[in-house]
């Protein structure tokens, strides 16, 4: 359709460079949020891989703690948490770690 008079297409010309813009900002956000989101989830990725070296070092620990006497257990529980007062490691696994190295010198206690 041709214009009619020049209102018309000075009318229309604006809001099709508003619609561009919108256009324009709705995909930069929407690229900002994948972003973020990839951001995030290299991030939780690295938190599980040291999730599970941490339980792999704590299955090769236990390995090792069953195989010493008692004597040395102690002596080795008593190192371990001064060095641990020393270095206070913070990770999100830290909780379940302390709990299952308290259960493996408990169990290996009472051998």
């Amino acid at each position: 359709m041709v214009p009619l008079n020049c209102n018309d297409s000075c009318a229309r010309v604006p809001t099709d460079t508003q619609l561009s813009t919108t256009k324009r900002q709705q995909h930069t956000h929407e690229l900002n949020t994948t972003l973020s989101q990839t951001v995030l989830e290299r991030r939780l990725v690295a938190k599980e891989i040291t999730c599970l070296e941490l339980e792999r070092f704590l299955r090769e620990r236990t390995i090792m703690f069953a195989e010493r006497e008692p004597e040395e257990m102690e002596e080795m529980k008593h190192l371990s948490k001064e060095r641990e007062e020393e270095n206070m490691i913070d990770t999100s696994c830290r909780p379940k770690v302390d709990q299952d190295i308290r259960s493996l010198f408990a169990a290996a206690i009472t051998f």
